[in-house]
């Protein structure tokens, strides 16, 4: 049992402790593609840059990229859903009442497709591209949960 603000901070640092593994998987993946003998991504992006590292290094930021930009701004609605509906339950809060049903089928499902994809025979540049992509995007949709966490923490000191 804990106040709004708490669970708040406990989403965001659940999205930051998932971003921060995806990320680095990804990363893994990505660099270590440059072994690989199938890497339809490294391959497209070499022939517009100098060398198969470029190629990764583009690869890399352009993952960062969209993972940012889908952070801001798709991740952002689901961010105030859920923080709403931790602001609408009385204290002290439960952790049961915190999440919505939909909500954890969401993770579940998610969570069954990326180690789904583990045996999938998807090339691994594209793997890891799509894991720092989410990385990317769950670490960037933190910070908007600790956003909210600070302005929830201030309206509480007032009060």
């Amino acid at each position: 049992m804990a106040k709004a603000t708490t669970w708040i901070f406990l989403s965001g640092l659940i999205w930051t402790l998932v971003g921060f593994f995806l990320l680095s998987k990804g990363l893994t993946l990505v660099v270590y593609s440059l072994q690989a003998d199938y890497t339809p991504f490294l391959a497209y992006f070499s022939s517009k840059v100098s060398s198969k590292e470029s190629a990764v290094l583009l690869l890399i930021c352009l993952a960062l990229f969209i993972g940012y930009i889908k952070g801001r701004f798709i991740l952002l609605k689901t961010v105030k859903r859920v923080v709403k509906r931790i602001l609408s339950l009385t204290p002290p809060i439960k952790i049961k009442e915190v999440y919505s049903r939909s909500y954890l089928i969401l993770l579940l499902s998610m969570t069954f497709i990326g180690v789904s994809v583990k045996f999938l025979p998807i090339a691994q540049d594209i793997r890891g591209f799509i894991d720092l992509i989410i990385g990317a995007a769950l670490l960037n949709g933190s910070l908007l949960y600790y956003r909210f966490a600070l302005a929830c923490r201030k309206v509480e000191q007032k009060s």
